[in-house]
């Protein structure tokens, strides 16, 4: 059974985490765009002149030991989807991923309406 993973920049924390590991393990194609890179916890400390300080209290790795801290998570097949297309009640991430589930199912690649 195929599995397809949809990511982009809202994608972030336990989402990349996961994406992550599915790709590295071979157990799902991402499609969609690269995830926000967000995963690390941090303390902020407010400073008496107004400033503050942030600092890395966990830093996570992939089980292959890839750090994604401001890197993110890269799609096997990246598809944009763009606020015109959203504006048109097109979802070309989430069509791109029906077909394609649809032809690693072996079954025949029709078109998918769109949300509207």
């Amino acid at each position: 059974m195929p599995l397809i993973v949809l990511i982009d920049e809202a994608s972030a924390s336990a989402a990349e985490l996961l994406a992550a590991a599915l790709q590295e393990q071979g157990r799902a194609t991402l499609l969609g765009a690269k995830t926000s890179g967000a995963v690390e916890a941090s303390v902020q400390f407010d400073l008496s002149d107004g400033s503050a300080l942030s600092i890395t209290i966990l830093r996570l790795t992939t089980g292959l030991g890839k750090r994604l801290e401001g890197v993110g998570v890269s799609p096997d097949i990246p598809v944009v989807l763009s606020s015109a297309d959203l504006d048109q009640g097109r979802d070309t991430q989430l069509q791109r991923a029906i077909l394609l589930a649809r032809q690693r199912l072996g079954l025949a690649a029709t078109r998918v309406p769109s949300s509207r």
